[in-house]
Order: C-alpha cells, then sequence, then structure tokens
C-alpha cells in the first residue's frame, strides 16, 4: 500500500493545533489512523490491514518512549529493524543450548536409553597439569609431644651430665690418693711432731694405712714398737672410710660406663652428647669455685658437714692430744687436701671443657 502524502508531511488538522484554550492535543498516531481509513476508504482498501498497522504503529510509538518515576520522557534506543542485516548494537547473542554441547547430547541420549550417568571426576583427582593438586596442610605436631621431647632432652643431660661430674671427680681423688701427695703433706703438717715418729716410722705407719684403705684387707692393724698404732674406734672409723671409698669408685665405673654407651647411642647425633659433657663440665667447675669460696671461709663447718653426711655422728670425733688418727692427719693437712682436690677437679673440668669443644669444632666442620 502506498503512504499516504498527507501522513509523511505529518499534515495537522486543525482539531490538532495547540491552542492556549479549551482545545486539545489529538496524538499523531490517532490522526495517522483515522486519516487512513479514510484513504483506505476511498481507495477500496480493506480495514482490518489498516487497523493493524496502526496497532503496530502505536506499539512502536509506546516502545519508543519510556516514563521516568518524575514523569518525564526519556528516549531509548528503538529495536534494530526488521530489514538490518544482522544484529544491532543492542541485540545480544542468543546464549547456547546445553543441549547443543555433543557430550551433553551423547549424555542424554545415554540417558534415555536406560543407561546411568556416571558423576565427573573431582579436580583434585586428575595429576596437577590438568587438575587441581590436593592441598597438603602442614604436620602440626601437638603440645604433649613438644613437652615429651623437652623432657627427654633434660633426661638426656642428666644422664651425661651427672656421670661427668662423678668421672671428673674420681679422677681428681685418685690423683691424690697416693703415697707421696700423702708424705708431702705430712710434712707440712708436721704430724712427725704430734706423733713423736721419726720421718722412718711416720712412712712406715702411713704407708700401711693407706695400703688397707685402698686395696685391703681393712685391718689397719700397724704396729710401731710392738705396740698398734690406732685403737680400735679408729679402725672402725676408717672401715667406714673405706665402705664409702669403695662404693664411690663403684659409681665412678658405673658412670664411666654410661658414658661410653650414651656416647655409642649417639652416633647419629654426637655433637648433641659433647654438648652435654662440655655443659656439666662447666657447672662442675663454678661449682668447685664456689664451694672452694666457702671453704676459705668456714673450712671446720663444712669439714663437719661433709663427715655428717658420710659416716654415723658420733664415729669421727677424735682428740688431738690422745688419738694418733688425727694426728697423723690434722687439720692443716685436710685443709690443704681439701684446696688440692678442689684444684684438681677445677683443671680436669677445664679439660673437659676444652676436649668436648674441640670434638664439637672437628664435627660441625665440613668433610
Amino acid at each position: 500500500m502506498a503512504e499516504d502524502p498527507r501522513v509523511a508531511g505529518r499534515e495537522v488538522v486543525p482539531g490538532d493545533e495547540p491552542s492556549d484554550g479549551d482545545a486539545s492535543e489529538r496524538p499523531a498516531t490517532a490522526v495517522a489512523a483515522a486519516e487512513g481509513e479514510q484513504t483506505d476508504e476511498r481507495d477500496g482498501a480493506e480495514p482490518e490491514a489498516t487497523v493493524t498497522g496502526s496497532r503496530e504503529s502505536e506499539d512502536a510509538a509506546t516502545t519508543a518512549t519510556a516514563v521516568t518515576d518524575d514523569d518525564r520522557d526519556v528516549d531509548v534506543p528503538e529495536a534494530a529493524s526488521a530489514d538490518a542485516t544482522g544484529p544491532g548494537p543492542w541485540v545480544l547473542d542468543p546464549p547456547a543450548s546445553v543441549a547443543d554441547e555433543p557430550a551433553v547430547a551423547d549424555m542424554g541420549m545415554a540417558a534415555g536409553g536406560g543407561a546411568t550417568l556416571e558423576p565427573l571426576p573431582r579436580l583434585d583427582t586428575i595429576p596437577a597439569p590438568f587438575g587441581v593438586a590436593p592441598v597438603v596442610e602442614p604436620v602440626v605436631r601437638p603440645v604433649r609431644w613438644r613437652r615429651l621431647r623437652r623432657l627427654l632432652s633434660v633426661l638426656a643431660s642428666i644422664i651425661v651430665g651427672v656421670p661427668t661430674v662423678i668421672v671428673v671427680v674420681g679422677l681428681a681423688v685418685a690423683l691424690l690418693l697416693n703415697p707421696i701427695w700423702v708424705a708431702s703433706e705430712q710434712d707440712r703438717a708436721e704430724s712427725g711432731l704430734e706423733t713423736g715418729y721419726g720421718p722412718v716410722e711416720l712412712r712406715l705407719a702411713t704407708d700401711s694405712i693407706l695400703s688397707d684403705l685402698v686395696f685391703g684387707p681393712p685391718n689397719f692393724a700397724v704396729m710401731i714398737g710392738g705396740q698398734p698404732v690406732l685403737a680400735e674406734r679408729e679402725r672402725s672409723h676408717l672401715r667406714d672410710v673405706r665402705n664409702v671409698f669403695i662404693e664411690f669408685a663403684a659409681v665412678a665405673l658405673v658412670s664411666l660406663l654410661i658414658l661410653v654407651l650414651a656416647r655409642i647411642l649417639s652416633r647419629r647425633n654426637p655433637i648433641a652428647f659433647w654438648s652435654r659433657v662440655r655443659r656439666a663440665s662447666q657447672v662442675l667447675a663454678y661449682a668447685v669455685v664456689f664451694v672452694g669460696l666457702v671453704a676459705v671461709i668456714a673450712f671446720a663447718p663444712l669439714f663437719e658437714l661433709f663427715h655428717g653426711l658420710l659416716f654415723p655422728a658420733g664415729s669421727f670425733d677424735f682428740d688431738p692430744t690422745s688419738d694418733r688418727l688425727v694426728q697423723l692427719f690434722p687439720e692443716r693437712f685436710w685443709s690443704d687436701t681439701a684446696l688440692a682436690l678442689a684444684v684438681a677437679i677445677f683443671a680436669i673440668s677445664l679439660l673437659s671443657v676444652w676436649w668436648a669443644g674441640r670434638r664439637i669444632r672437628n664435627l660441625s666442620e665440613p668433610r
């Protein structure tokens, strides 16, 4: 149908002009529809087609106008023309159907044929280049295991440290328990003047007592001029001293065996063994310095305390004016011997510290 030139030129009838009076505006679509009906009646066109075209024009006009909240008209882009060759800028491509995928289509066919669909594999079960590598959480040791390891470390330090101290003290005692040292100290303490013995008798009595103390049997029945040197009470105390020496020697021997065994068991970590030996030796050296200072200030109370811990009460009280045992070994003898023992323990401790440190350095050097 040819387009009416009046409609194309948007001819306005008098009733359509806006006025300030009571006249009202007629929509352009209504004017076009009315004129179209008149033209169709004159041209003999079908009315239904005209009505349909008018409704389409109204729909297009309605689509081209949007009303906002504040009743103002806002122009929006019109839809693409049906005569356009491709999709316009405001037309989105329709989403692809899931059924168009071959894999999904095959699964649908299989399901339709009565087959069972199997689940897809999890991403964390696929190798790392194509899937997701499983997250490996760090292993957190429980608190009780850390406490147990700390407790075992303390026990190992005690097992190695205490035998180290005992072995060092035992070596120092063995160095002083010999006739040469005893004779030199007796001369310094003037033991011959107290006993009335000459040098030969003094050596004979002292060497016999030392032999019975170390090798036995513990008779201590030495005689000078047909007379026993020691009374029974003095010999009983010396037997107690010998028992203490034997027990200490046994403990020192067991401690040495423990150190050897600990060194063998620490072949995988020998540095820890020598570190514990060095630490124990350092502690012993500090302890000896402290006890030595106390002994210089108050030797007699410390000597009494030492005897009270090792021997029965009252068994070590003797009279220097009548008892030969304290005359042969007076207080000055014991004070000088205690000082020499402290020096020997300190020197051996330092030697042990040096040796352990050397072993640690040798083991730490790369090979």
